[in-house]
């Protein structure tokens, strides 16, 4: 039998680490759409430097990104870019180990349906001849688009080709033709417009506000109040529709609105900038105080065609004082 100290000890090694190394969360092989955003943010975990991981990553896809300290990696694949792109890496690090793991990316095709551009309604003149040519977007690079029509008028034809509407209404087809079809496709999704075209004896200048409409809301759109009503803010820019009308600004665009945008004070006055549309007159006008029954008063009127933007000085003394404001009317 040996002899055993009952008294405790200490061992010291010198020149041993014992720290643990960070461990990256599990990543995994994924599946993304092609031409659709994709992100995804790393994290790891360490028990013995929580705050002193560095992420990065390395052999990327083109076009991709990673964000050392937001640990994002972002990526919207190009439609060509369907495929395998293997060996794609991420490693954090806490100064002293690591940890990693490649991954396999596979990018698949998604197919986004073409956009036709809005053709509306449409006023033609009798035994003249109409012709309509049909254009359309698609988000997805290279996909070949087709045109087709239907529900066609008597002695309407379209040709696929150039994508062309051609009509001579004769004199008994005078009035509306309504639910007019016309479609566009890339093989796999299409996108189409039911469309009015009125037949007349003689073309009456169509109201400007109608041209106005009809220009920036489809033929279903007008039916819905909620998107084309006099009311409805459809861009959610402050001005309804009723205000954009008569100030000849865009009603699906939040930058396009009749605004005063810019006051620059000099020594011997103040400039006014502001911008708005180009088929209303336009009034700047000033009053002193915004109480009481003082009037506005006009100080500088502008006749459709207005330009997008425009700037007027308006004199007075260093003791002056006043407010502005901007107001347009359709002639």
């Amino acid at each position: 039998a040996g002899n055993y100290s009952a008294e405790p000890y200490t061992l010291r090694i010198e020149g041993a680490d014992f720290s643990l190394a960070p461990i990256l969360d599990l990543v995994g092989d994924r599946v993304i759409g092609a031409t659709i955003p994709y992100a995804m943010r790393l994290s790891a975990r360490d028990p013995d430097n929580p705050h002193a991981l560095v992420y990065s990553a390395s052999n990327l896809p083109p076009g991709a990104s990673f964000d050392p300290v937001t640990r994002l990696f972002e990526w919207t694949p190009l439609a060509s870019q369907a495929g395998e792109f293997p060996g794609v890496s991420f490693e954090v690090s806490d100064g002293s180990f690591t940890d990693n793991e490649s991954i396999t990316i596979t990018v698949v095709s998604h197919n986004l349906a073409p956009v036709l551009e809005p053709i509306g309604w449409h006023q033609i003149l009798v035994e003249a001849e109409f012709k309509l040519h049909l254009s359309a977007s698609d988000p997805n690079a290279g996909d070949v688009l087709s045109f087709s029509a239907d529900r066609l008028p008597r002695g309407a034809t379209f040709d696929a080709e150039t994508a062309t509407f051609i009509w001579t209404p004769e004199a008994n087809q005078l009035g509306v033709h309504s639910n007019i079809l016309f479609v566009v496709s890339d093989g796999e999704r299409s996108d189409f417009e039911y469309v009015t075209i009125e037949v007349l004896d003689e073309l009456i200048p169509p109201d400007p506000r109608d041209i106005w409409w009809n220009k920036h809301f489809t033929e279903a759109e007008l039916l819905d109040p909620e998107i084309s009503g006099e009311n409805a803010d459809p861009d959610g820019d402050t001005m309804t529709n009723g205000q954009e009308l008569e100030a000849d600004t865009n009603p699906r665009d939040a930058s396009s609105l009749l605004k005063i945008v810019k006051l620059v004070l000099q020594q011997d006055g103040i400039e006014i900038h502001w911008i708005g549309g180009i088929e209303s007159n336009q009034f700047l006008e000033k009053r002193v105080l915004l109480n009481g029954s003082e009037l506005w008063e006009i100080i500088y009127s502008e006749s459709a065609p207005t330009p997008l933007g425009n700037a007027v000085k308006d004199e007075f003394t260093a003791e002056d004082s006043g407010y502005y404001r901007i107001r347009a009317e359709r002639p």
